[in-house]
């Protein structure tokens, strides 16, 4: 049964500060896991036979935990989330719609937290990261973790409701460009993953990868060999050693497709602000110079007259010798040597 369910939002957090760290469950679960384990060891108050039974005595302590874990973090009432594709074969390479990574939806009320929560979604600022956990009762010295770690994240949506004898409440729709879903099962002694499940998707790149899923009762060697080097699988690889290995283990059985690589990537540049414009340039590969060319020659301005080239994803500078290996920006805006932004 879930016992709690929290949000997090780094909403006013200098999150490039050296110091700050992510609040994961893999960086807070020795915090979490040695104040479960305080709460679950404190014996119940002894009470007369005749006094009224206080059946959630536990229930109160490990709250009141959670609570002080999650200090800053958001109490949720209730989330949703969903995932949606269509057949592949037939469509084209550009056919991004068939694959839909649906918004997370959660309820909760009106907090302090609203009126910051309300200018994020009306200025479309993205935040670089959130997290959505749902924390379990504790059986058998035992913790359930589900938890969504959302990277480039944008709020889309907030609606209130509200009325005379009850606390008004607050629906957020979240977007989010990279997700990783975690499945945790955890010993709160050890602070170990029993169980571990996990996938990822990127839905920049329209690509993911999972961990293994094994229903045997001791891994294989090869199983052993592979969590050695990496607890995630790519389903979509077409590296030789990565379809050997996935068709080895048996879980899929169509990896003999053909690889179909683009020969050139288009990205949609700022033009003009109001109204919003843009220009689509094509790169043979993501790198600074390659975009920062096609920029001049589609704009028709010098080469020189371009200081510097941003990501509207997370809205920071490409770097010179930044690779897009891993998040490709879809949208750019430049700055000339005026030190102006070119489009406002």
């Amino acid at each position: 049964m879930t016992k709690a369910i929290y949000l997090y939002l780094p909403i006013d957090v200098n999150f490039r500060n050296p110091n700050y760290q992510i609040p994961t469950i893999e960086n807070q679960k020795d915090l979490l896991c040695a104040g479960l384990n305080t709460s679950a060891s404190v014996p119940p108050p002894t009470t007369p036979t005749n006094a009224p039974r206080r059946t959630h005595m536990m229930d109160d302590d490990e709250k009141k935990v959670l609570s002080a874990i999650h200090d800053g973090w958001m109490d949720v009432m209730s989330f949703s989330h969903n995932v949606a594709a269509q057949n592949k074969r037939g469509r084209g390479d550009n056919d991004d719609d068939a694959i839909h990574l649906g918004e997370l939806s959660c309820t909760k009320f009106v907090t302090a937290d609203s009126p910051s929560i309300n200018y994020l979604c009306l200025a479309s600022q993205i935040l670089p990261h959130a997290i959505i956990r749902s924390v379990g009762d504790v059986k058998n010295n035992k913790v359930n973790i589900i938890e969504y770690e959302l990277e480039y994240v944008q709020i889309t949506n907030v609606s209130l409701s509200g009325g005379a004898g009850g606390k008004p409440v607050e629906n957020l729709n979240i977007n989010a460009k990279i997700i990783k879903t975690k499945y945790i099962d955890m010993d709160i002694l050890s602070s170990e993953f029993q169980v571990s499940q996990v996938y990822k998707w990127d839905n920049i790149n329209k690509t993911g990868s999972k961990t293994v899923h094994s229903t045997k009762g001791e891994p294989t060697k090869t199983l052993l060999e592979y969590a050695k080097k990496t607890l995630m699988v790519n389903l979509s690889s077409h590296d030789p050693s990565m379809v050997a290995l996935i068709k080895e283990l048996g879980l899929v059985t169509d990896y003999d497709l053909p690889e179909v690589k683009p020969s050139s990537y288009k990205i949609k540049v700022l033009s003009n602000s109001a109204p919003l414009v843009y220009k689509v340039i094509q790169v043979d590969s993501f790198d600074k110079k390659s975009i920062v060319s096609a920029i001049a020659e589609k704009f028709n301005i010098p080469l020189e007259t371009i200081e510097s080239i941003y990501s509207q994803e997370d809205h920071c500078e490409i770097e010179a010798d930044q690779s897009f290996n891993s998040v490709v920006p879809t949208h750019i805006l430049f700055r000339t040597s005026d030190g102006k932004f070119y489009g406002y």
